[in-house]
């Protein structure tokens, strides 16, 4: 425009524009203080207490019956509830398996406490008595790693016994309840039995080998906490006496050196394992055929042997037991819990010396 005191004519002239970044994609985060001011997750948790409420009613005529009191009442029933909910007498221990995170880790705590709120009312049971676990994909040798160290065991009954569990230091608690028939299963088979049992845990099945009359037992494990655990679980049911040794060992370089044999044994491996003291690495798809040749090679005649695994993926070759005089037969359906039969969580053989 011409300058008003006559001086030339100027021209404004702009800078040169500043590419502008892209506009990055907004997610939105979930920030409200009450965690029932999110839609989806008050969805999810309706869902979640129907179906608490549900199972709860399915079996309880199951549970007043058998005397069940260690069960598993939710087992990831919903595909978008990754969760497994069992009872410890009064208690709930809730495992998450970890998928692909939906909130941030504050987030996530908030819908924790949320949906633990929610089982706790749908199942009538105290919120301090929901014990919540993460379960995050990890290799061999995690179930023996403490989480933390309260020290918090208390005691639970199954089929007569006593246990020891703890729902907050390790991510498993003590007592695998898939497991229920087998053990009652190896109870009625122990009397007189000289007993094996191998990758023992806790010793759950040396308690009702022992209750049922074995002449005596064996039971080993890597883990020195877990020996120590199965020699508490003994002392708990007034059965620790001198029939009862306990080996601390890696299991094949146990089952190599062992000059011994035995009228029944249970072998129920780790998917996968990593003994640092051995050099070994376990794998049960890998390594079971040579393991169950040594295992079969400890049985009397008369003998037998239970192996069992929780790997989904598992493909049993039978052959080479077959070819050493054993019969083996698949025995999963009879050792499946009402409360494991939508989704068996192990399989099991039975493998016997005639």
């Amino acid at each position: 425009a011409p300058a008003a005191d006559g001086a030339p004519e100027t021209v404004a002239t702009a800078e040169a524009p500043k590419p502008v970044p892209p506009a990055r994609p907004i997610v939105p985060h979930y920030r409200a203080k009450d965690p029932r001011e999110n839609p989806k997750w008050v969805a999810k948790s309706e869902v979640l207490a129907n179906r608490l409420k549900k199972n709860l009613k399915k079996f309880q005529p199951w549970v007043k019956r058998s005397g069940v009191t260690c069960w598993r009442v939710f087992d990831w029933d919903v595909p978008e509830l990754p969760f497994l909910v069992d009872f410890y007498a009064d208690h709930l221990h809730v495992s998450e398996i970890q998928r692909q995170q939906e909130h941030s880790p504050v987030e996530h705590g908030a819908y924790q406490r949320f949906m633990a709120t929610t089982m706790a009312e749908a199942l009538g049971v105290s919120l301090e008595k929901v014990h919540w676990k993460l379960r995050k994909p990890q290799t061999g040798g995690f179930q023996y790693q403490a989480l933390k160290d309260t020290g918090n065991h208390f005691e639970v009954t199954e089929g007569g016994h006593k246990f020891w569990v703890n729902l907050e230091d390790y991510l498993d608690v003590g007592l695998f309840l898939d497991h229920r028939k087998t053990r009652a299963r190896v109870q009625k088979e122990a009397q007189g039995k000289d007993f094996l049992n191998l990758y023992a845990y806790t010793g759950s099945f040396t308690v009702y080998a022992a209750a049922g009359g074995a002449r005596s037992t064996t039971t080993v494990d890597t883990n020195k906490t877990y020996l120590e655990w199965a020699q508490e679980n003994l002392i708990l049911n007034g059965l620790d006496d001198d029939r009862h040794e306990f080996v601390r060992d890696d299991v094949m370089e146990f089952l190599h050196a062992d000059r011994n044999t035995y009228d029944l044994i249970v072998c129920d491996p780790p998917t996968r394992s990593v003994q640092q003291a051995a050099g070994r690495n376990f794998d049960v798809q890998r390594d079971h055929v040579q393991l169950l040749k040594m295992v079969g090679a400890k049985l009397r005649a008369g003998g037998t042997a239970y192996f069992s695994t929780n790997y989904r993926n598992f493909n049993f070759v039978g052959v080479p037991l077959e070819e050493m005089g054993l019969h083996v037969v698949e025995i999963t359906k009879e050792t499946v819990a009402p409360d494991f039969e939508r989704q068996p969580s192990h399989r099991c053989w039975k493998i016997q010396r005639p």
